[in-house]
């Protein structure tokens, strides 16, 4: 790294892991990552977390949580949005709890896909593998990603199935979304 000796690389993920699960560390590129005997020749990583209650607890229904924000509307819809939906938060953190996209029945649509969100530089802030529910008229791509988004950011979400996706002119030809998400629980640095 330009001559320095000894260097630390940090991230600031913001990211909520679930209780019981296993994850790991992963460094591109991994040469140069420092470990030794005494740590199992593991690369050595310093994680900077505090525990956060996630109410209401392990849910799988979006109705659950507040509306941050929808732009979806009842007029008549048709796939292929023209645009992505941004997501600009307020003057708070945002602990993003669900969202939901909403598909067009029948077809490729009815077959759940992924959900992300990317922030402005197009840089992927996560990617979740959505479950499917029949809604009216459509199905409803519903993902729970537990991610804490930056106060006074601009975000957007994208989905997988642009042929399903629903939008219509009275949302600007964009990707029909419900965000559900509360006040962090931690300020972010």
């Amino acid at each position: 790294m330009d001559g320095v000796p000894n260097a630390f690389w940090s991230v600031f993920p913001n990211m909520v892991l679930k209780s019981g699960e296993r994850y790991y560390i992963d460094v591109n590129p991994d040469t140069g990552w420092s470990c030794n005997a005494e740590s199992g020749n593991a690369g050595f990583v310093q994680i900077r977390a505090e525990s956060v209650s996630l109410s209401p607890a392990d849910t799988k229904d979006p109705n659950d949580y507040p509306v941050y924000f929808s732009n979806m509307n009842a007029d008549a819809v048709q796939g292929n949005p023209l645009n992505y939906p941004d997501l600009i938060t307020g003057d708070q953190d945002i602990l993003v709890q669900a969202i939901s996209t909403y598909h067009l029945s029948g077809g490729e649509g009815s077959e759940p896909g992924v959900i992300c969100i990317y922030d402005w530089d197009d840089h992927l802030i996560g990617r979740w593998q959505a479950t499917g529910r029949e809604v009216k008229g459509g199905v409803s791509w519903d993902v729970f990603p537990n991610v804490v988004l930056k106060a006074n950011t601009m975000y957007y979400i994208w989905d997988s199935s642009l042929s399903t996706w629903c939008q219509n002119d009275q949302n600007g030809n964009t990707g029909f979304v419900k965000v559900r998400a509360t006040a962090s629980p931690t300020k972010l640095k």
